[in-house]
Formats: structure tokens, C-alpha cells, sequence
């Protein structure tokens, strides 16, 4: 049985560990991270380094507010988007702030395209 331990809620603990799993299907080399760091980090195929931002469970104010709060360290990445649990909720973050999201339902082509 798995257990959530972080500080983050169950949809994001979740959401993090399958994000982790399908990036498992293309390399070894990704990481979890309940730091200041993005939610997961990977290698892709050519060596370039991506940072993915889970968003699960909040409502959009929130949401936003801790995509902003993260902006800084993600821009040090190859490449980063954001992975969000709710689709209507996916689309008010990208019209908000011009961020790039991903629905939870896109996420295996958007982890394939990067191998």
C-alpha cells in the first residue's frame, strides 16, 4: 500500500506518481521532488532536462499563484509545462498567465513527444 507522506493533497500525490510512471516507460532518469523544485524532473532522449509542475486540487486563484511562485525555477529548465487534474481548470491557467498546460488526458503524448 502506498501512502501519501507529503504536504501535498492525495489528487496531487497521485497525479505526481503516474506523471512519474509514464515518464518510467522512456528513461530511468526522473525524479520526484516535494521541494521548491518542480513536482517531477526527467532527461529526455537528447539530453535536454524538463521540469513538470503538477496542479491537483486546487481551486484556480491557488493554482495560479503557486505556478507564478515556481516560474523562476522552472525557466532554468530545457523545457517545462503544467499538468492539471481539470480540464476547465487547465484552460483558465493558460488564458491567465500564458503558462503551458496540459490536461491530465494529454499527458502520455505530451511525456512521448519528448523521446
Amino acid at each position: 500500500m502506498i501512502y501519501n507522506d507529503s504536504n501535498n493533497t492525495d489528487e496531487h500525490f497521485v497525479l505526481q506518481n503516474l506523471v512519474m510512471e509514464e515518464i518510467k516507460k522512456y528513461t530511468d532518469q526522473v525524479l520526484i521532488h516535494n521541494t521548491k523544485l518542480p513536482d517531477v524532473t526527467f532527461e529526455t532522449g537528447d539530453g535536454r532536462m524538463v521540469g513538470v509542475e503538477i496542479v491537483a486540487g486546487l481551486g484556480t486563484k491557488k493554482a495560479v499563484e503557486q505556478i507564478k511562485s515556481k516560474l523562476t525555477v522552472l525557466s532554468k529548465y530545457d523545457d517545462h509545462f503544467i499538468v492539471s487534474d481539470d480540464p476547465l481548470l487547465s484552460k483558465e491557467i493558460g488564458e491567465s498567465g500564458g503558462f503551458v498546460v496540459v490536461p491530465r488526458n494529454d499527458v502520455q503524448s505530451k511525456i512521448a513527444s519528448y523521446f
